[in-house]
């Protein structure tokens, strides 16, 4: 768990405003989008 935890905020650096569980949702809307 804790290791999941500083991914994450590593990803949230990174991808700065953007936070991956909106990239997350982005993705899976696409996928079951048409």
């Amino acid at each position: 768990m804790p290791s999941n935890i500083s991914n994450l905020s590593a990803v949230m650096r990174a991808s700065g405003p953007a936070t991956p569980m909106r990239l997350r949702r982005k993705a899976a809307n696409r996928n079951a989008g048409p």
